[in-house]
């Protein structure tokens, strides 16, 4: 993962609970991974470890009301430079809460 990035839709909550979509870029560098927002949203920064085929987060900053201990663990698989996601555990439920499911295409 380290050194990709790739953009694609997240489907944030709202207030409501309704879901909106919000086109966004995953920048994965060494050992962090940053979700840059193209509606202005402050970044998400998140250190991540990668194990066989799953991805497994904690917040550095940004808004997602979770704390720095809180690990999401999501399954990803990569094909035809297309990333795609599914959410094992998180137990800040805000950001359980978002919708990943749609593949993210690789930017060259």
């Amino acid at each position: 993962m380290a050194n990709s990035i790739w953009r694609g839709i997240i489907k944030l909550p709202t207030e409501g609970g309704e879901l909106v979509p919000v086109p966004i870029t995953f920048n994965f560098s060494k050992d962090t991974a940053a979700i840059i927002y193209d509606n202005g949203n402050t970044p998400e920064v998140m250190t991540y470890q990668v194990e066989k085929n799953t991805i497994s987060f904690k917040k550095v900053s940004g808004n997602v009301p979770c704390d720095s201990t809180t690990v999401m663990v999501v399954s990803y698989e990569i094909k035809n430079d297309q990333l795609f996601l599914k959410l094992i555990q998180d137990a800040c439920k805000a950001r359980a809460a978002a919708d990943a499911s749609q593949p993210f295409d690789r930017v060259k």
